[in-house]
């Protein structure tokens, strides 16, 4: 991946902003909630972040982000909602360990949306620390007991690995290129010191990550 920012915002890692928009740009996010990267190093909600996957070795981008309004949570490649991808994305939601929390294929035009309530209509979780991936159609998270989401229908996790957090990707990607995902009840990554904001788990997952 590479920035495509004009300034980089102080204490984020890889991370810059754009002021008037509330687009975070990003290079070398990784894959899995170890590798990560953190939005954080600002304050106020995120716009959107923006990135660039590039096929089979780099086919899929995870941020840790904070979502203070999970009743108004959105995160969005389609373009009615402000994203975009010229490609077949795949959007997935993990928590502060790594536990499935949504997925979503295609919704229109091959392009994906979550967002809360679930496909099941359950009760909408706390704010706090998430994992957010985007991969390309069919490149799926599994954790050690297999696949963690079957349907993905705005669907909460019902795989075979739904109980187990996620460890690595299915590998079968046949597409890339940059995107926009649009987000809503989002915003920066709090420092570890703000503890009381997102619990013992967030700052244990931000611990792990610079470690």
């Amino acid at each position: 991946m590479r920035i495509q920012s004009v300034f980089v915002v102080a204490g984020a890692l890889a991370v810059s902003v754009s002021a008037s928009a509330g687009v975070i740009f990003t290079e070398d996010a990784g894959d899995l909630p170890g590798t990560a990267l953190v939005v954080d190093g600002g304050s106020g909600p995120i716009g959107a972040i923006a990135g660039t996957t590039s096929g089979p070795d780099d086919g899929v981008d995870m941020y840790m982000i904070f979502i203070d309004d999970p009743a108004s949570f959105m995160a969005s490649t389609e373009d009615i909602n402000g994203g975009s991808a010229d490609w077949d994305t795949m959007l997935w939601l993990f928590d502060a360990e790594g536990l499935g929390v949504l997925a979503n294929d295609d919704g229109e035009y091959l392009q994906s949306t979550i967002s809360f309530p679930n496909e099941a209509g359950d009760p909408i979780p706390a704010a706090g620390i998430y994992f957010l991936a985007i991969s390309g159609y069919d490149d799926e998270p599994m954790s050690d007991s297999g696949y963690i989401f079957g349907s993905l229908n705005n669907s909460a996790p019902n795989g075979e690995g739904a109980s187990d957090p996620i460890t690595s990707w299915s590998g079968f990607d046949d597409e890339a290129g940059s995107y926009l995902i649009a987000l809503s009840g989002v915003s920066f990554v709090p420092t570890p010191g703000a503890v009381g904001l997102f619990g013992v788990a967030g700052l244990m997952a931000i611990r792990r990550r610079g470690a």
